[in-house]
């Protein structure tokens, strides 16, 4: 019978051991996810205050483009053979158009603005972006300057 005793003591001394570590192991778990949790969340405000000051400050992206277009034209317009001695300038134009236009996508999703009409405003006066294909691959210049 004392070894019976015995044996239920000890085996209760384990399984108290085992329910300890568990209970340990679910806690550290636990306090990993409140960990991720809060940092998930300031990472996102952060993430919406950087949106919301690039969607707000000077115009916005979209403004932005309007005028990286704006100046493309101008070019064209008013000095066609500048995009043929300087073969990069029609590249980088598009390229920082294209990165103009995620980075709006990704402030639209990321903080969501009530300023619809001038959203749709300024991608109306954005113009194609077939722009700079045309200077790309289009006809010559001097057909697009008149």
């Amino acid at each position: 019978m004392e070894i019976l005793v015995g044996l239920f003591a000890l085996s209760t001394v384990v399984l108290a051991k085992v329910v300890w570590r568990l209970h340990s192991a679910l806690r550290a778990k636990e306090d990993r996810l409140d960990y991720t949790e809060s940092e998930c969340e300031r990472l996102q405000n952060h993430i919406t205050k950087i949106a919301r000051h690039v969607e707000e400050h000077n115009g916005g992206a979209l403004f932005r483009i309007k005028e990286c277009r704006e100046t493309t034209e101008a070019i064209i317009q008013y000095a066609p053979d500048l995009f043929k001695n300087a073969t990069g300038l029609v590249h980088w134009l598009s390229a920082t158009d294209q990165f103009l236009r995620e980075l709006d996508r990704i402030t639209i999703e990321a903080a969501p603005t009530n300023r619809s009409e001038t959203r749709a405003l300024l991608s109306e006066l954005c113009g194609p972006t077939t722009l700079y294909d045309r200077i790309k691959f289009g006809p010559p210049l001097s057909g697009l300057a008149s």
